[in-house]
């Protein structure tokens, strides 16, 4: 097929809804899992994760059966550390996938309030002291003193190590803006009223003191009592309940914002999204016309398999020469024809229905094993012409096949063979024919270097046109007894 051909057919794929559903689901999994990521930042890890996959994808492709048994065999510890490892990104995942389904997206202002607050949880449970700025529209500048410039992309672990009592800066505020980390270590005003009670320390002082001179939001934990207390517009209250500084830190910034401030911002994600989106999308139809497409495309192949023939009664026996390949004609995906396992698949001919004589054995899909994802087109030959004759049962003697000389003044002396006598089938002509019957001969042994009795186990060396009832033949135990030559024994008489 030629690229105008496969582009072609690609294009009339797309009029199918079945198919434009399953890129828009395929698209909409990769921009979770990109916003997910962007959001975590791990994309080192997925990008191993990815250039495995990849590995293994490769692998089973050009068929490198070493590489894809490591693959298969690790699969399971794999994906439990998967699970393991990528715990917190599968929730948050399978958090924007719900949100997404309640008509909801939560954008970067609702995950940096969710994570100040789980911030703010964590040190108040530590009992360690911490005060979080979220400016407003007034200035901080003739208000704020010192502090360390450090503009970082705010983290638990981040924030959490500042406010560690054994860090320098972790008495001072850190200041949020634009949803950054801008700085740390931050001195604050202390309040100039009696609003506070006593107990309050310094540090919900100096969050009180800002709050009377600004409209910026002041979230602080303390260290002594492990609560947390929300300070905005000369005014505190305690934090009761999750949710509360989430939904406190988004009205601070709906309130602080100009509604242009506020047009402009949402026009700007909301292109950004679109773009996005569309790049997604974009990528999921490159997957699905690369990947998808190409492997489901309809090919055929022909191979060549075995032939097993199952069922024939024992007194029956197929003689000529009787066909052991035939070839395969299949039609199926080029995903499926090149995983196929061609060491499965044969075709099984039972022979339970047959009789003597010239038979024809017609062979059909039936026949096939191990095809189950292509579809047979053709046998060639499409029937196989068998030659069956009638066996006779009949009772042949073991004879072993005795080859080469004892050392000189010794003879075998007497063989005892074990069966002496074997049951078989020959064919009817085969008996009639000859006037004697014949003899079953084991396997040759040799004599030369024997000293002693001795056991030999042979097998039969089978006579054309004679068969074992079970169409299998027993081992055959041969003992020689060996002795001293019966003249030389005699010679020796006199001089005793």
């Amino acid at each position: 097929m030629g690229i105008a051909d496969f582009f072609s057919q690609a294009a009339h794929q797309f009029t199918d809804w079945r198919v434009i559903l399953d890129i828009l689901v395929f698209a909409v999994f990769i921009y979770l899992l990109y916003r997910t990521l962007r959001a975590t930042g791990t994309w080192q890890i997925v990008l191993g994760l990815t250039i495995a996959a990849v590995g293994a994808g490769l692998a089973s492709l050009i068929g490198l059966r070493g590489v894809e048994w490591i693959f298969s065999n690790f699969s399971q510890v794999a994906l439990i550390a998967f699970l393991v490892i990528f715990q917190p990104e599968m929730r948050k995942f399978l958090e924007r996938t719900t949100s997404l389904l309640r008509g909801q997206t939560r954008d970067d202002s609702v995950s940096l309030a969710s994570l100040v607050e789980d911030v703010l949880f964590a040190l108040a449970k530590r009992r360690w002291g911490g005060l979080i700025v979220i400016p407003g529209q007034d200035s901080l500048k003739q208000w704020i003193s010192e502090g360390v410039l450090v503009d970082a992309v705010p983290s638990f672990s981040l924030l959490l190590s500042i406010f560690d009592p054994n860090s320098p800066g972790h008495d001072g505020a850190v200041l949020l803006e634009n949803g950054r980390i801008s700085r740390i270590a931050v001195r604050l005003p202390l309040s100039e009223t009696n609003r506070l009670p006593e107990v309050m320390g310094t540090r919900h002082h100096a969050s009180q003191g800002l709050a009377e001179k600004t409209d910026a939001l002041i979230l602080t934990a303390s260290e002594e009592r492990g609560t947390i207390l929300i300070f905005e517009k000369g005014r505190w209250a305690p934090v009761r309940e999750q949710g509360e500084v989430i939904a406190r830190i988004l009205e601070h910034g709906t309130a602080t914002i100009p509604k242009d401030a506020v047009r402009t911002k949402l026009k700007g994600r909301q292109w950004r999204n679109a773009m996005e989106a569309g790049a997604c999308f974009a990528l999921a139809c490159l997957f699905w016309v690369t990947v998808v497409m190409s492997r489901t495309q309809i090919n055929d192949m022909v191979f060549t398999v075995p032939v097993q023939y199952t069922g024939l009664q024992n007194n029956l026996v197929v003689e000529g020469d009787v066909p052991q390949e035939v070839k395969l004609h299949v039609e199926g995906s080029t995903s499926a024809l090149t995983t196929l396992d061609l060491s499965l698949l044969k075709v099984l001919v039972d022979l339970s229905e047959v009789s003597e004589g010239e038979q024809t054995v017609a062979l059909n899909e039936q026949n096939v094993r191990g095809s189950k994802k292509v579809k047979v087109l053709e046998i060639i030959p499409a029937a196989i012409d068998l030659q069956v004759k009638q066996l006779e049962e009949a009772v042949l003697p073991v004879e072993p096949q005795i080859l080469g000389q004892l050392p000189a003044g010794l003879e075998v002396q007497s063989v005892e063979v074990r069966p002496a006598k074997l049951k078989v089938f020959i064919p009817k002509t085969r008996k009639k024919k000859n006037a004697t019957s014949p003899v079953l001969q084991t396997t040759p042994i040799y004599l030369n270097g024997l000293r002693e009795s001795t056991t030999v186990y042979c097998t039969i060396v089978v006579p054309p046109g004679i068969h074992s009832p079970d169409r299998r033949w027993p081992d055959i135990e041969v003992r020689l007894n060996v002795g001293p030559t019966a003249g030389k024994a005699k010679a020796k008489k006199p001089d005793a």
